[in-house]
């Protein structure tokens, strides 16, 4: 199942589920975000993201984003 189909599977089944299904999935979902980043990396993300959508934020090409790495870490 591509990244599309399994989106749109997810999105059908989400407006479907009952309250425990969905409080399990959300649950999954908060664990796993929470493992990789804690809670101040998190809110840094989310005020990057804000910024982006709102056009605020600089966006960068993969090719620049490898430079900017490999500058660094020169």
């Amino acid at each position: 199942m591509d990244d599309v189909a399994l989106r749109e599977h997810l999105h059908e089944y989400i407006n479907t589920a009952d309250k425990e299904h969905l409080t399990a999935i959300y649950q999954l979902i908060e664990d796993d975000k929470t493992d990789i980043y804690d809670e101040a990396t998190l809110q840094m993300l989310d005020a990057r993201r804000d910024k982006h959508l709102k056009g605020l934020g600089r966006s960068y090409t993969a090719d620049e984003f490898i430079l900017m790495i490999r500058e660094h870490l020169k």
